[in-house]
């Protein structure tokens, strides 16, 4: 894989945390299934190690959880104040990891404890 020259590091719902990071250029829309496909990366097609690979992925599921979607129910969990700490401190963590283990790719966060994207 051809590494991006900038990505972005943020949670989505059903997503991977990992992105293009001028999607609104890079989106698709697929006439077959009538879905966006945006520019979405997963943690394994990155040279990264493997710990971190398993770190981001661990962090990701922490946050995919708190989301309950059915047929009939959709609703988001409310994290408590141990969770928040460590979802945002281990979100931080990762960022520099990924800016040290990927360092000819330029790698922003959408910090969601300030609601602002850091380089």
């Amino acid at each position: 894989m051809r590494l991006p020259k900038e990505i972005k590091f943020f949670n989505e719902y059903n997503c991977y945390p990992l992105w293009l990071n001028n999607i609104h250029e890079k989106c698709t829309f697929n006439v077959e299934n009538e879905k966006w496909t945006l520019p979405n990366i997963n943690p394994l097609w990155l040279p990264i190690s493997k710990e971190l690979k398993q770190e981001i992925e661990k962090w990701d599921d922490f946050y995919q959880n708190l989301f309950m979607n059915t047929p009939k129910v959709f609703k988001v969990k409310e994290m408590t104040l141990k969770e928040k700490q460590w979802f945002y401190k281990k979100g931080k963590e990762l960022f520099e990891r990924l800016k040290k283990e990927l360092p000819n790719v330029k790698v922003y966060y959408h910090d969601m404890e300030y609601e602002k994207v850091v380089e």
